[in-house]
């Protein structure tokens, strides 16, 4: 599963942090995971349990926030998926570039002091 590998990543961080920072545990992880980066933020939820059980970010509340998938044309034309299909809404041309959708990844740690 994907998503306990992700689990495990977001716990090493957050633990290297704990130690460099000298916290006392992760009262919340805010992620931002992009529409179309392959994470499944239910899967997810759940691997984030499983895998921070008895450790420091056990209980951790997980906050998602979810950016919308964009794209930017040649033109410099900057918009949003449902907007073309496959060109520029703005000048019709197809060499588009993925601007947004795909992120995984930490943006927060929200930590107790000791």
């Amino acid at each position: 599963m994907h998503e306990i590998s992700v689990a495990q990543s977001i716990m090493e961080v957050a633990e290297a942090s704990l130690k460099e920072h000298a916290f006392r545990r992760v009262v919340a992880v805010t992620l931002r995971i992009g529409p179309i980066s392959g994470g499944d933020p239910d899967a997810l939820r759940f691997a984030m349990e499983v895998v921070t059980e008895n450790t420091p970010l056990a209980g951790a509340e997980l906050v998602i926030e979810t950016p919308p998938v964009r794209f930017r044309c040649d033109c410099n034309h900057e918009f949003a998926a449902q907007e073309a299909q496959f060109s520029c809404p703005s000048c019709g041309g197809t060499r588009i570039q993925l601007v947004s959708g795909d992120e995984l990844e930490i943006v927060n740690l929200e930590v107790e002091p000791e």
